[in-house]
């Protein structure tokens, strides 16, 4: 069904974007976003609110948590380590949406962004994506129907507009860059943090 697939596509989107540090290690200690020319802030600032207004930090903490889980049957002392460098750092959802919302605003204009945090302001927009993020996080797939049922028509509505909106539709084209750049950031982010770590033993 058309409706259905629409908003399994928003969905999706969303929830690759909220990568997980990969088990490699590096002393790299400068930024990739950093040397890139600067970002205007309220570009930035704008995406923040969008990743917010979702809960795209809390997603991606669940899922490091997750991978944390994973890493430690397999690498127990690397496990460990990562665990005491992101807990001295105090690491949480809202440095997940700072690191983030650099790389949404390098890559979509400032409209589109102030569109996207348009719609993320409505409630069955933010209601969507917490159904879907609980899903994920508890490790089932998202089930299309039952999320659907949760929704009113006039709600589906706005979900669907979304969905074909302007914004979403340049997100949707610009998503295999941000995603890439997501998981890299994240990479130097964690590996950053672990070399701090270390340096200050």
């Amino acid at each position: 069904m058309k409706n259905r697939q629409l908003i399994w596509i928003l969905a999706i989107l969303m929830i690759s974007a909220c990568t997980t540090p990969s088990n490699q290690t590096s002393t790299t200690k400068q930024s990739h976003i950093a040397t890139e020319p600067s970002i205007n802030p309220e570009h930035i600032a704008t995406a923040e609110r969008f990743l917010v207004n979702i809960g795209a930090g809390e997603l991606a903490m669940a899922s490091f948590e997750q991978q944390l889980e994973i890493m430690a049957i397999e690498q127990p002392g690397m496990s460990e380590l990562v665990q005491r460098a992101f807990k001295e750092a105090n690491v949480g959802p809202h440095i997940v949406v700072q690191i983030a919302s650099k790389v949404y605003a390098k890559h979509l204009s400032h409209g589109d962004l102030l569109q996207l945090e348009q719609y993320s302001q409505q409630p069955e927009i933010q209601r969507f994506f917490r159904s879907v993020f609980d899903s994920i996080v508890n490790g089932t797939p998202p089930n299309n129907a039952e999320i659907m049922n949760q929704f009113t028509a006039d709600e589906l509505v706005s979900l669907l507009q979304f969905s074909q909106s302007e914004s979403f539709l340049k997100l949707n084209q610009s998503f295999p860059i941000i995603n890439r750049e997501m998981t890299e950031e994240a990479q130097r982010f964690r590996n950053e943090l672990i070399q701090q770590y270390i340096d200050r033993q």
